[in-house]
């Protein structure tokens, strides 16, 4: 009998969901767009005044899969503005990085060859929308390693770090593997590895000073609260569980797709220990949902 819940009943990421959402023709888009979208409507509740948050046309190409020949299109992703004299503020109670790098040692060097690059901007009296500040990403299958658009992402992501705009990168693709190759990898099992992880760059006071942020995230552990960087030394705090159970209960679809009586699709893709974590939950799961 199916065991379904209107609520996420995971700490954190549903693996049930993200793992179902992976799998060819799993919906990845539907979720990318509403949680992009919930993402963008949290960011303007807790922006200090001066800034405010706008979807738009992503770096990335939304081809859902791997095969260079699939559709491709472009999709919105957020972009934080800053108005004319933004109030100082900063943020409070955020996680401190899993793995702290040079800029240098992370960037990889290509040809921009001409690509767009997606922008946040500073307001300025009389114009719309601004000056780039920091753009946030939610990764797709297409722009991680061995996808069709992955080189063309990181040269559009490069271009963006060069004209010194701060880059948020979500990733909860564990069956691929890290974005940069400097990263410990996930589906190698690389020491230090997560199935799910955020990447904030920040290439300011100038490119090769900048830095990279790495923030692992268990399969157990809760979404959590990130400080991410605007203009001159100021934050604001993303909480980012707040906004994952928004997007699991906003749409009626997600939660059906997951049955906690049953293991995760594509359960062997987890590492064995990840494996038994889940297990755990579900254990706890079970025992605790009434007949």
């Amino acid at each position: 009998m199916p065991l379904l819940s209107d609520h996420n009943l995971y700490p954190g990421v549903n693996a049930h969901l993200n793992s179902f959402l992976q799998q060819p023709g799993g919906g990845w888009e539907s979720f990318h767009v509403r949680h992009i979208n919930d993402l963008q409507a949290h960011l303007d509740q807790v922006l200090p005044r001066g800034y405010y948050a706008l979807s738009e046309k992503s770096l990335q190409i939304s081809t859902y899969g791997a095969d260079a020949d699939a559709r491709f299109q472009t999709h919105s992703d957020i972009a934080i503005y800053c108005l004319p004299t933004p109030d100082p503020s900063s943020a409070g109670g955020t996680l401190a990085p899993t793995l702290s790098l040079p800029m240098r040692e992370v960037l990889i060097d290509l040809q921009d060859e001409a690509l767009m690059s997606v922008v946040i901007y500073q307001v300025r009296e009389g114009r719309f929308p601004g000056t780039p500040i920091t753009r946030i990403e939610l990764l797709s299958p297409a722009n991680k390693p061995r996808g069709s658009d992955y080189r063309p992402y990181l040269a559009r992501r490069l271009s963006g770090l060069r004209a010194g705009i701060a880059l948020v990168e979500i990733d909860f693709l564990h069956q691929q593997r890290a974005l940069l190759p400097t990263l410990p990898s996930y589906p190698q099992a690389d020491a230090g590895s997560a199935p799910y992880s955020v990447l904030i760059s920040d290439p300011r006071p100038e490119l090769m000073q900048g830095k990279v942020d790495a923030y692992a995230i268990a399969v157990d552990a809760p979404l959590p609260v990130l400080a991410l960087p605007l203009a001159d030394a100021e934050t604001v705090s993303l909480d980012m569980g707040a906004v994952y159970a928004q997007t699991f209960t906003s749409v009626r679809v997600f939660s059906q797709l997951v049955d906690y009586a049953l293991d995760p699709p594509a359960f062997d893709k987890f590492t064995p220990d990840d494996q038994a974590k889940i297990q755990a939950i579900l254990q706890r799961i079970r025992a605790e949902s009434p007949p």
